[in-house]
């Protein structure tokens, strides 16, 4: 767990669209921050057309916990990455 998102948690559900959720991530374990954010996987973009920025819930550096119930927390980013592509193959 996050302990400095205790606050400010919240689910968002999507729909996939023909490109998936509509975000790319950027982050990981594998990725050195130099904070208390070291391993953290992050919002990078929300595509204009996409499901994520439909909802009006999901912005750029917003922290991503899991995705379809699969933590991404402790991932490397091409995992983390993975998961989100997965999601979005998995709409085919």
């Amino acid at each position: 767990m996050y302990l400095f998102f205790l606050d400010n948690t919240f689910m968002v559900d999507l729909n996939k669209g023909p490109s998936g959720l509509g975000f790319s991530v950027y982050g990981g374990v594998d990725v050195d921050t130099g904070d208390q954010s070291q391993g953290v996987v992050r919002i990078k973009k929300v595509f204009p057309l996409g499901p994520a920025k439909s909802s009006q819930q999901i912005q750029r550096d917003d922290v991503l916990l899991e995705v379809n119930g699969v933590p991404v927390k402790g991932r490397t980013h091409a995992v983390s990455s993975q998961i989100s592509l997965r999601s979005r193959l998995d709409s085919s």
